[in-house]
């Protein structure tokens, strides 16, 4: 494997992960940790553990998948509030010991002390001694998480060519902003996300060889600021998650708790900010259709449109236009990247800001930090009112995907919430999952519901329920799956088998069970707050007596069988 591979096949390592299976973690360190060169104590036996689930995780993504380790010494400070395991730089002679003995190897890289070069982390992977011993305890990758207390608010400064973390004490802001990351968080930690059609391949993006993995335990999301030259809290966007790396294709197969979903997005938001921001009111056309400014030979608006997307991200970011041109001419130059490479670049930025006249001051001014903190202070509200509510929202920057049940009120409230941060009247928001039963009268099926409860877990618990006896009749299927207790999908969501042997190893380890994330956040107790069994059938007869009566509702089911 050559550098260019070993450099893009790796994740970073994670001082935040521990496991569940506490029993089995044990064991494997205290088969280990006697072969290796270095102090038995129980410090070095919960490092080791630290080390083994890192190499262990990107394993099971895929087997010759590396993980990033940095051997700078002040790399690992114990009381840093991103380091909830207190690693210190003991580790990184543990991490020798496990090369000296063969359970992973290592591959090194340079390390720059130019602030001006790049530098990289030396690579570090499992090898197939260290996965019999994980297998011989029968650690599950599924019980691999990060521990509950992880910080989820980071902060970043630029040094050199590099964001990097630093302390920060916290206020009233920061305070409020991990308590709605941490119900977040919480509320994600209890819900079951899934894709069909998977296959043994996994979920592959583009040209890439190294598949997403589906871990119920990958879905901690982090908000990470960046400060500007004035402190000021620019960025602020949400990540984590496996789904934020599938594209539009793959997020389309996304299963929440079983249902269908559907992803809601904001069309061309990083353009109409910036109108936003200057007060101007953006015409009705697509802000990446440059029909009258541009033409090429045989690409079309969509064939531009992801280059168009890229060039403005750049045009925000650098600080003047030949190092936009520079930076953009070696993105199309790079394979990897997959754009058009028979662009004249310099002439698509021209007309791209043509187009965009009225606001092309911002471009080259450095506003995209700006910009994204202005998108991700949206994306707070939309969080913050659907876990209030108890109900799973996706985020993926300026797109979300729920299930279909609540497409509805999802839609509403991102135009809402995009007035309130940014005072525009007028937002277009685009749904790319289309289906005809996906209509306005099933989505907003809380219409049908004439015992409106006044709580929100009660509520979504009811709004599920109506769904799930829609579907069945529509489809003129009987049947809803139950496990253990909880409604998980319909029939037609199982025929997938490795998508049903994922979900009953899900609801086999009880994750609900668990502690949760972060305790500074709220939350409800639904075991206390649900109705009875009695009351959610007697509310689903009434419920469904309605649906004969409606006659918009007859008229859909009639098209939908027909279609």
């Amino acid at each position: 494997m050559g550098f260019k591979d070993v450099f893009y096949n790796y994740k970073p390592f994670n001082l935040n992960l521990h496991s569940t299976d506490s029993s089995s973690t044990d064991a494997i360190a205290e088969e280990i940790l006697p072969k290796l060169d270095v102090p038995q104590t129980d410090r070095n036996k919960k490092y080791l553990v630290v080390l083994i689930l890192n190499v262990y995780q990107n394993y099971c993504m895929k087997k010759n998948m590396y993980t990033g380790f940095s051997k700078t010494r002040n790399n690992y400070q114990k009381k840093s509030r991103y380091n909830k395991n207190g690693v210190s730089n003991a580790i990184i002679e543990i991490m020798e010991g496990m090369i000296k003995k063969e359970y992973i190897s290592e591959r090194k890289f340079y390390h720059s002390r130019n602030a001006h070069q790049k530098s990289y982390t030396t690579r570090i992977r499992a090898l197939q001694k260290l996965i019999d011993i994980i297998n011989k305890h029968k650690l599950s990758i599924h019980t691999v998480d990060v521990l509950p207390d992880t910080e989820c608010i980071i902060v970043k400064v630029n040094k050199g060519n590099r964001n990097v973390a630093v302390e920060y004490k916290d206020n009233d802001e920061i305070i409020k902003q991990r308590q709605i990351l941490t119900a977040y968080n919480n509320l994600l930690k209890t819900t079951h996300i899934d894709c069909v059609d998977v296959g043994k391949d996994g979920v592959k993006i583009g040209r890439s060889n190294y598949p997403i993995l589906i871990n119920q335990h990958n879905k901690f999301i982090r908000r990470i600021f960046n400060l500007d030259e004035d402190n000021a809290p620019l960025g602020g966007r949400y990540y984590g998650g496996f789904y934020q790396g599938m594209n539009k294709e793959w997020r389309k197969k996304i299963k929440i708790n079983g249902l269908d979903t559907t992803e809601i997005d904001y069309s061309g938001m990083g353009i109409r900010i910036l109108y936003s921001v200057e007060k101007i009111e953006i015409d009705d056309k697509d802000p990446y259709d440059l029909t009258g400014y541009y033409k090429h030979p045989h690409l079309n608006n969509e064939d531009l449109r992801p280059l168009l997307k890229h060039i403005l991200i750049i045009m925000l970011n650098c600080k003047s236009k030949p190092q936009a041109v520079g930076r953009i001419t070696a993105d199309v130059n790079d394979e990897d990247k997959g754009f058009p490479t028979d662009i004249n670049v310099k002439q698509l930025m021209d007309a791209f800001a043509e187009r965009h006249k009225p606001i092309k001051k911002l471009f080259y001014k450095s506003m995209g930090k700006l910009q994204m903190r202005l998108d991700s202070d949206v994306c707070e509200l939309i969080i913050d009112y659907f876990t209030f509510k108890g109900i799973p929202v996706l985020t993926v920057h300026d797109s979300f995907v729920t299930d279909i049940a609540h497409a509805g009120e999802l839609e509403e409230m991102m135009v809402e919430f995009y007035n309130r941060v940014l005072g525009q009247s007028k937002v277009d928001i685009k749904v790319t999952h289309e289906d005809p039963r996906y209509s306005e009268h099933l989505i907003r099926l809380d219409r049908y519901m004439k015992v409106q409860p006044s709580n929100p877990v009660e509520e979504q618990k009811q709004f599920e329920d109506a769904w799930w006896k829609s579907e069945d009749t529509i489809n003129d299927k009987k049947g809803v799956i139950h496990i253990d207790g909880i409604t998980l999908g319909d029939k037609r969501t199982f025929k997938d088998k490795d998508y049903q042997k994922r979900l009953k190893e899900w609801v086999k380890l009880r994750l609900w069970d668990e502690p949760d994330y972060y305790s500074g956040g709220y939350s409800f107790n639904a075991s206390e707050l649900n109705p009875t069994k009695e009351e959610m059938e007697e509310e689903t007869k009434k419920f469904m007596k309605s649906l004969e009566k409606d006659t918009e509702w007859q008229k859909l089911k009639s098209e939908i069988k027909e279609k």
